[in-house]
């Protein structure tokens, strides 16, 4: 090296010195939230820290090929443990009180809700939260974190169809060992051998989609779906599962995810927070090709559809809106990837914010109407706006509904929020969150199948035709689907049943007051006068759970949203 000259040394030296730092960089993130985990491990960090001794141990020794990928893949679940965990879930009043109720000490769904119907009358509103976590980082053994590090590798190298699965596809969707908030266990060793004979069943042995095929129907053995669960939100362990035999529509997500993973199939948990078109909410798994791509066939329309991710993901809420924000629960996680634009045309969402932003608020949401209420289903960042220039003596219209006369020339500027990749066909809000509710940020509006929005901003009652008594003959449409704008009813109108028709107002519903439905001829219908035009419309009964559909009148038609 000292017979190099000065320029060329000078050159290795600036290269090779940038060279170390930038591979230095690479690895420092990745080294501190490690680090990061160790430390929250406590008590816990000689089991994880045991984990990358044996590994590094092996790399040293030299005798499994596999033992620095095996590192890097310990190294990864550990670095991305922080928010992993048991989640046990009770049900608590608005007081944040804990109201005792276990939905599985009912025959079925049916008694379970009639005795949280109950809890209601006596505690006011009830709903689950979370009562405990149990962290992954402080309670994962090294034995069992090694048996999954070990077997994944097992079926990725063995298994036919593992043949040309990348490392990153392995690492993402097929090496994590939970499937979302349910106690972890042994799971890899008897679902690799209960699945161990099906290479002789195919056709081509190397076909992932084939394995997979005939995997999925196998579950539903041993796995069944139960809406009694819907009421038992905490998620149940693999050895919960096979014990109970059923569940909701997480559990046989997590079932899934289970058996693929265990047979080095890439798979994945999308899921739904909030129909667009009903109430409740779903989860479902996608069998994956060899790059880590997939979607499966929607049931409901979705205004998003998220992945669950083992890993934290860039650009998060968390990350956007800093530390002193509140922010609505589920969205504030950094572990779950926007994949709506797999499934269907979405579009770019602009909404002006007319609503005065909270104090130190950065951020806007985006909501669907679900179980009678607006639900969050997206966010993003507030932007400050165009400044509008007016001048001369006119009227203008607020997106609000309220008219301001302009005399002179005057300036408005009103700040805005963009939305991303949203699904079509669906009635939306704007909103920002305070404390925990959700707080109307705009009007509402409609996304149509082309894409263009319509805002909801109406005229005022009086200025429209009366409905007739053919289109308010049900409550809710046919089916949640296809049929969502088709006047088949499901939840028909009842006789001497008194019912509400609200609209949207300047942020609220507003009544028309309630009307009692006479029997016809054929069927029970109400009639309302009168009715607003351009307006969002919502009928519900006095005692009802308020899962009545939301609608429009178009061309004196009724549509359903």
């Amino acid at each position: 090296m000292r017979h190099l000259p000065l320029v060329l040394l000078y050159v290795w030296m600036t290269v090779f010195v940038s060279d170390g730092y930038a591979q230095r960089g690479a690895r420092s993130e990745k080294d501190a939230r490690v680090e990061a985990t160790l430390s929250a491990a406590g008590e816990n960090r000689s089991n994880l820290q045991g984990v990358l001794d044996h590994y590094a141990l092996a790399v040293e020794d030299g005798k499994d090929a596999d033992a620095a990928l095996k590192l890097d893949a310990a190294r990864y679940l550990i670095a991305n443990m922080e928010g992993q965990g048991f989640v046990l879930t009770a049900f608590y009043d608005a007081k944040k009180v804990e109201v005792p109720f276990e939905a599985l000490d009912y025959k079925n769904y049916g008694e379970a809700q009639a005795a949280m119907d109950s809890l209601e009358k006596e505690h006011g509103s009830v709903d689950y939260g979370k009562k405990r976590l149990d962290s992954d980082a402080a309670t994962m053994t090294a034995e069992l974190l090694i048996e999954n590090i070990e077997w994944a590798f097992k079926a990725w190298r063995e298994r036919p169809w593992a043949k040309g699965i990348s490392y990153e596809t392995f690492r993402d969707h097929i090496l994590p060992y939970r499937g979302s908030e349910e106690p972890i266990g042994s799971t890899r060793p008897e679902l690799f051998k209960r699945y161990d004979d099906i290479r002789g069943k195919m056709k081509d042995a190397s076909d992932l989609a084939e394995a997979a095929a005939l995997i999925r129907p196998s579950i539903d053995s041993w796995m069944g779906f139960s809406e009694l669960y819907y009421l038992h939100p905490t998620d149940l362990s693999f050895a919960q599962m096979r014990e109970q035999k059923r569940g909701r529509c997480e559990d046989i997500t997590n079932a899934v995810l289970y058996s693929m993973r265990a047979n080095a199939i890439p798979v994945a948990g999308d899921y739904t927070p909030w129909w667009a078109n009903r109430d409740n909410n779903h989860a479902w798994e996608v069998i994956l090709d060899k790059d880590g791509k997939g979607h499966a066939g929607l049931s409901n329309r979705a205004a998003k559809v998220y992945r669950k991710t083992f890993a934290t993901q860039p650009n998060t809420l968390a990350d956007a809106a800093g530390r002193y924000e509140k922010l609505p629960k589920w969205i504030a996680k950094r572990t779950y990837a926007d994949v709506t634009e797999q499934y269907q045309p979405v579009s770019e969402v602009h909404v002006y914010l007319t609503a005065p932003i909270p104090s130190g608020t950065k951020i806007a949401y985006i909501c669907v109407f679900n179980g009678g209420e607006w639900r969050v289903i997206d966010w993003a960042k507030i932007q400050p706006g165009i400044k509008i220039t007016l001048k001369g003596s006119m009227s203008l219209k607020l997106g609000s509904g309220s008219k301001v006369s302009v005399a002179k020339v005057m300036s408005l500027q009103f700040p805005y929020a963009k939305f991303k990749d949203m699904g079509r066909g669906i009635a939306y809000i704007a909103a920002y969150w305070s404390g925990d509710a959700v707080v109307p940020a705009s009007n509402p509006f409609i996304l149509d199948e082309r894409g263009e929005q319509q805002m909801l901003n109406g005229d005022e009652v009086g200025t429209a035709p009366s409905f007739d008594s053919v289109e308010i003959a049900a409550t809710v449409p046919t089916t949640p689907d296809a049929d969502t704008k088709r006047d088949k009813p499901l939840v028909k109108v009842e006789a001497d049943v008194a019912y509400d028709l609200k609209y949207w107002k300047d942020g609220k519903w507003e009544s028309m007051g309630t009307r009692q439905a006479a029997k016809g001829e054929h069927a029970a219908a109400v009639t309302f006068e009168k009715i607003p035009t351009n307006r969002l419309l919502w009928i519900t009964t006095e005692n009802g759970r308020k899962l009545e559909r939301i609608f429009t009148i178009e061309k004196g038609r009724r549509v359903w949203w």
